[in-house]
């Protein structure tokens, strides 16, 4: 009888432990964009696009899209893109608000045009970091504001984001 109870209880807490994990998430974003640069210093908007796994309540990896509008300081026009790789820590402050770091890598790919005429495309892989809070407002959809850094061989980019995650 005893091993009998024991199962049901062992049972009902793995089963409520599942239910309330959510590992998988989507999500999508809308921002603003600086490049800070030697030849080039502009703004401009920009998506992103993203996907991750949670570890745990802590510690997520995630994989992103980001693709920005064309910043231009005559004559020159970049027009940037990126697919990143990180890893995020996340800080609960209650149950529904955390902080939380970014570290990771990100390939960048920008096309690039003096006075109107395709001047070249420039690839690379630099460093990104960010930071930010997420606001968990019901059990599949949270909230997300975010400043995130990446070099583009080189130059500063900066850009804050307002993003929207699905939990499955």
């Amino acid at each position: 009888m005893k091993i009998y109870i024991l199962a049901v209880l062992a049972l009902l807490v793995s089963h409520s432990v599942i239910a309330e994990e959510k590992d998988f998430y989507l999500g999508a974003g809308i921002g603003a964009i600086v490049v800070d640069g030697d030849a080039l210093t502009g703004g401009g908007t920009g998506i992103s696009l993203y996907g991750g796994y949670k570890l745990n309540r802590t510690f997520s990896l995630e994989t992103s899209y980001h693709y920005f509008s064309d910043v231009k300081d005559d004559p020159v026009t970049i027009s940037p893109r990126m697919f990143s790789l990180s890893g995020l820590a996340f800080y609960p402050l209650s149950d529904q608000l955390s902080i939380f770091a970014r570290l990771g890598a990100s390939r960048w790919d920008a096309d690039i045009e003096f006075s109107g005429i395709d001047f070249r495309s420039k690839g690379g892989t630099d460093l990104t970091t960010g930071f930010g809070f997420e606001f968990k407002s019901s059990d599949n959809i949270s909230w997300r504001q975010e400043y995130q850094y990446f070099q583009f061989d080189g130059d500063k980019v900066h850009t804050l984001f307002l993003s929207v995650n699905y939990q499955f």
